[in-house]
């Protein structure tokens, strides 16, 4: 799904400009502080986690104060909602709005450097990420 969005970005001229928060595609050395920028001045969280590691978890959850986590791992010391299902993917939502979802899993070391992640801002489709994990009706 990740391939065939991102091909729909280029399709309508989206840009991808250096250095910015308003850039599109990251890298594994410049994602993190996007993302831990966001997490902290948001008011509602998603994580989808399909393969992680406890204490990277702990650490993007310290800077939220009302998140949800949707994964089928065990996770130790995360004093957060977390809901037991089998999902396949890595994503997190950020106010059903802004998603962060690529080939870089946020949620472990797991990445090559030639890999990416994307930063989007789209509610219709973050709206149809959490129906498809089918876990809030």
């Amino acid at each position: 799904m990740f391939s065939i969005r991102l091909k729909k970005y280029k399709e309508l001229n989206y840009q991808i400009e250096e250095n910015t928060k308003e850039e599109i595609l990251y890298e594994i050395d410049n994602y993190k502080d996007i993302l831990l920028e966001d997490l902290g001045l948001a008011d509602e969280v998603i994580f989808i986690i399909n393969y992680g590691i406890n204490n990277i978890i702990e650490e993007l959850a310290a800077n939220v104060t009302n998140l949800t986590i949707i994964t089928n791992i065990d996770l130790e010391n995360i004093n957060v909602r977390v809901i037991k299902k089998e999902v396949k993917t890595n994503v997190i939502i950020i106010d059903h709005k802004l998603i962060w979802h690529g080939e870089i899993n946020p949620f472990s070391y797991n990445y090559k450097d030639s890999f990416s992640i994307i930063r989007l801002e789209d509610r219709e489709y973050a709206d149809t990420i959490i129906k498809e994990v089918d876990v809030f009706r």
